[in-house]
């Protein structure tokens, strides 16, 4: 009992030290898909007529009344008291009071806005089949633009500070236009995973993400991270296998920033898109919206959650860049798994001991000389406990993702 308690306090010191992220009371069990952090201020959105209000960065919160019934996907806020909230019909609702009053702007009926962002008082929305919206007037009216005629969801939509506009969609779809021009020139990614975000740094970095399951392999899935550092002339097309599903993504730079997506994971990444961590929150909800800035971070999903962290996401939990965890004493690999990885050494005997989140003993080996296969049934964070031959130990995490 007491070995069991002392591997609770291990894992616990772990989770607490790397992965930073809190679960916070939301008010709500609608799911969450949009957010936005500025200062102290922030705002969640969600299905149901859905909205949340926090004062102190996502400590607490409280839902506001909206004049209209309807799902809401995305929202923009200029500043604490300005924003704009949209979703459902496509419709534009307006606020200059921090959410007590709103004033509706536009409506699209049987259209669905899911993403919408500005560039001073130039915006755009788009949504389901190809829908896009433009204002040049800080949201007071908008107008429909002109873009191909397909039966394909728009996720994602960015507007550079040079004024060029780019938004993403499902099958690898990427429209770009000029700020004040009514037609989308239409292309497509070498993909056709379903692209969910994009995102800009300066007038020249473009960063996609998304992800599909496969349709033909049950519990098999497709992730990729694109960035672009000539205005989208060319990409560079990245593999994302620690992700299921990427649903959403926010960076502050274009090596540093965060990818967030199904079963509660997140990935930041530190320094290049090669250098990536996963940090693990112990929630199995879909992560869909993020918002941060230095140091404050609020992360909403299914079921209402909302997850926070106050510095900056602390440290990677797990560094998914290598294939190995090598100390030149032994090897752990894959990690993260699917729940089949190995433990191997060349020169040094040793057993070790798995323990899952709860404490408990899992899996024992009581001596190794070459290399163990192991098969985990459950998804979720694990403690190795390596006994060397030498009579030390050490500690390793493995992220079993299913």
């Amino acid at each position: 009992m007491k070995r069991v308690l002392f591997f609770i306090g291990i894992l616990s010191c772990v989770l607490n030290a790397n992965a930073q992220w809190k679960k916070v009371v939301s008010t709500t069990t609608q799911d969450l898909y949009g957010v936005t952090l500025l200062n102290k201020t922030a705002y969640a959105v969600g299905n149901n007529s859905t909205l949340l209000k926090s004062k102190d960065t996502g400590k607490t919160w409280t839902k506001l009344a909206l004049p209209t019934l309807y799902n809401l996907r995305a929202l923009y806020f200029f500043d604490s008291l300005h924003g704009i909230i949209t979703g459902e019909n496509a419709r534009m609702l307006k606020t200059i009071d921090g959410g007590k009053l709103w004033t509706q702007t536009y409506v699209k009926t049987a259209a669905y806005a899911n993403a919408i962002y500005f560039q001073g008082q130039h915006g755009a929305a788009v949504g389901k089949d190809f829908l896009a919206v433009s204002s040049s007037d800080s949201g007071k009216s908008w107008n429909v633009d002109t873009t191909a005629s397909k039966f394909i969801k728009l996720q994602g939509v960015t507007i550079m500070p040079n004024g060029n506009c780019w938004a993403v969609g499902d099958s690898g779809y990427l429209l770009n236009k000029k700020v004040g021009a009514k037609k989308w020139q239409v292309s497509r990614l070498s993909t056709n995973i379903n692209l969910t975000g994009i995102t800009y740094i300066g007038n020249h970095t473009l960063i996609v993400v998304g992800g599909m399951p496969d349709t033909v392999n049950l519990g098999k899935f497709y992730n990729l991270m694109a960035r672009s550092t000539d205005s989208g002339k060319t990409w560079q097309i990245n593999n994302i296998s620690e992700m299921r599903l990427i649903n959403g993504l926010s960076f502050s730079h274009p090596d540093s920033g965060y990818l967030v997506g199904s079963s509660g994971l997140i990935s930041k990444c530190n320094n290049g898109f090669s250098n990536r961590g996963l940090q693990l929150t112990g929630i199995a909800s879909a992560f869909n919206g993020i918002s941060n800035d230095n140091k404050y971070g609020i992360i909403v999903g299914d079921g209402g959650t909302i997850v926070r962290t106050n510095n900056a996401g602390g440290s990677p939990l797990l560094n998914v860049s290598k294939p190995a965890l090598n100390t030149n004493v032994y090897t752990v690999y894959p990690n993260p798994s699917n729940g089949h990885f190995f433990i191997s050494s060349q020169t040094f005997s040793f057993g070790f001991e798995i323990f899952n989140m709860q404490g408990q003993l899992v899996f024992n080996c009581e001596a190794l000389k070459s290399a163990h296969e192991i098969e985990l049934p459950s998804a979720g964070l694990y403690t190795i406990r390596l006994k060397l031959a030498d009579g030390t130990t050490r500690i390793h995490n493995i992220a079993v993702v299913k």
